[in-house]
């Protein structure tokens, strides 16, 4: 059991470790959909929004949804779709009831669907469904961005475990368990360590983290791990 934890917390953190600068590329791609005029910019920049998946980029997307290129807007529902978020999905119907061009207003639909699916809770054979707990910066460095980006790192990297199921950040964990038995943890992180540097025009964490696991809203621990990233 505690081995198989610690592989999949080990897979979810260190799969993201050599990802540098995820703030500023989140913060540089809303930028580049938000005032770009170049429509070839605002495609890659919605394009790469999806791929993150953060929760940061609903409301460039939710802006973009408006844009008067159909296929900027067909992207936008897209990427929404890969945020997943209750946030996320209101954009998404909102847009639907205005939407006139026929193949985005299928796209929009399709996400529609698509989050309410991942809202509606853990797809059978979900193991581990996993809320993300406190997240602490004991590093002495502050930086206002680092918990939102700790968060998405850690939630993003425990999804592409099989078996595990992070529920969406603005969505409780329900209190019972799901049908199929799973059990139900929550992870919480501190920065012990934390150093930045500049490359380029993006900002590189690098960290040592304390993370836990924790039986949902109490004080049983489940297991503890050190991680450099």
């Amino acid at each position: 059991m505690k081995r198989f934890l610690m592989c999949g917390l080990l897979l979810a953190v260190l799969s993201y470790a050599a990802t540098p600068a995820w703030a500023d590329r989140v913060t540089d791609l809303c930028r580049a959909l938000d005032r770009g005029s170049d429509q070839r910019v605002k495609l890659r920049a919605v394009v790469a929004l999806g791929v993150f998946g953060s929760v940061r980029a609903v409301a460039s997307l939710r802006r973009a949804l408006e844009n008067s290129a159909p296929m900027v807007r067909l992207l936008a529902a897209r990427s929404l779709a890969r945020v997943g978020n209750y946030e996320a999905l209101k954009s998404l119907e909102q847009r639907l009831k205005i939407e006139t061009d026929t193949d985005v207003k299928e796209r929009i639909k399709l996400s529609i669907t698509a989050t309410q699916k991942r809202l509606a809770g853990p797809p059978p054979g979900t193991r581990y469904q996993v809320n993300l707990g406190a997240l602490h910066n004991a590093s002495g460095k502050g930086d206002p961005e680092l918990p939102i980006v700790l968060g998405e790192v850690v939630a993003r990297g425990l999804d592409q475990v099989p078996g595990w199921w992070v529920w969406p950040v603005d969505q409780k964990m329900k209190a019972a368990e799901s049908a199929s038995g799973s059990r139900q943890l929550e992870v919480r992180a501190t920065v012990l360590e934390l150093s930045r540097q500049r490359r380029g025009s993006a900002m590189e964490f690098s960290c040592r983290l304390l993370v836990t696991l924790h039986e949902p809203g109490g004080g049983n621990l489940a297991l503890p791990m050190r991680v450099n990233t």
